[in-house]
């Protein structure tokens, strides 16, 4: 290699963009703001460097107008793949009038990320995997968006947890158990209506023939009761999952993975064991014991990659 000029100037094309490739999503990883100089240091950079800074798009409900300048945008929203809504309800372009443009902007979307599936509905999304951290499999309707659900391959929702007493999971699924009798004795005369929270369970996943992997999100900021939460209550909803999501896609549940977070750690010993007790190796776990704002978490996982999928391991005796 010549000493007399950059050295760089003597590697081949490729490996300069890799480089350059690298540094963009090192940049991304680290929320460094160098990062969108890197697409002014040449055209050639610039097309490497541009599909990387605009493959997720985060939603925090203080960058509406950057958003709004994106999306209208058709070259640069045609290279992002991953939209995460962390912005309070009401305060994200969706509750403004230009609702459907501006979620037909997003019919490119591979991975969405939200707190409730009434977030983002509209039936321009198609995406693969689809999080929702505030909504459990019981309260999703299908039935309102089956283009949506059809092609889901990886779904994480909230874990249901239970309490006579009214917990605030059991009490939404039981809303939503009503609200569906209701519309069946309006609409389906000739159909039977759902009889319990474990058929909304089914309902969903018979209108997710495409899904292999399914997550449940145990978050909590408080430690469960006992009557929230138990070892028999654990081990009946992961067989009951189990065996409701073989039979809605014929057997081609891969993974069935847990994320054990705040509160909830203080229960990793119940959990540990129910799951090593069943030896079912399509169960995982991660056991995620990071701090922090989980709203930040959770944006700074969808732009680096990180997820149930690629940090739940199986555990063993």
């Amino acid at each position: 290699m010549s000493l007399s000029g950059p050295p760089w100037h003597e590697l081949p094309v490729e490996i300069v963009l890799a480089i350059f490739a690298e540094a963009a999503h090192a940049a991304l990883k680290d929320n460094v703001p160098w990062i969108t100089r890197l697409s002014l240091v040449s055209r050639v950079v610039y097309e490497t460097v541009t599909p990387i800074l605009y493959e997720t798009m985060v939603i925090t409900g203080n960058n509406i107008p950057l958003v709004r300048s994106v999306t209208e945008d058709a070259r640069r929203m045609a290279f992002v793949r991953k939209l995460c809504i962390v912005a309070r309800a009401g305060a994200h372009p969706w509750a403004s009038a230009r609702t459907a443009d501006f979620a037909r902007a997003f019919r490119h979307v591979d991975e969405l990320d939200v707190a409730r599936w009434q977030d983002f509905i509209s039936s321009s999304f198609r995406p693969r995997r689809m999080n929702m951290h505030d909504s459990t499999l019981a309260r999703f309707s299908p039935e309102k968006l089956p283009e949506l659900s059809a092609g889901l391959t990886h779904l994480l929702v909230a874990y249901p947890f239970y309490s006579k007493s009214g917990e605030r999971w059991d009490m939404l699924q039981q809303a939503e158990l009503q609200r569906r009798r209701s519309r069946f004795a309006l609409t389906s005369a000739n159909n039977v209506a759902p009889d319990s929270v474990a058929d909304l369970e089914q309902d969903a996943l018979n209108a997710m023939p495409a899904l292999t992997h399914l997550a449940l999100d145990m978050m909590r900021t408080s430690p469960p009761s006992d009557e929230e939460f138990n070892e028999d209550h654990l081990r009946t909803v992961l067989a009951r999952l189990l065996k409701k999501a073989d039979s809605a896609t014929g057997g081609r549940i891969e993974v069935l993975a847990l994320r054990v977070a705040g509160a909830m750690l203080s229960q990793w010993g119940i959990i540990a064991h129910v799951v090593t007790t069943m030896q079912d190796p399509r169960v995982r776990v991660w056991c995620d014991d990071r701090r922090g704002d989980a709203l930040a978490l959770r944006a700074m996982d969808i732009r680096t990659g990180r997820d149930v999928w690629t940090e739940a391991r199986k555990l063993h005796k």
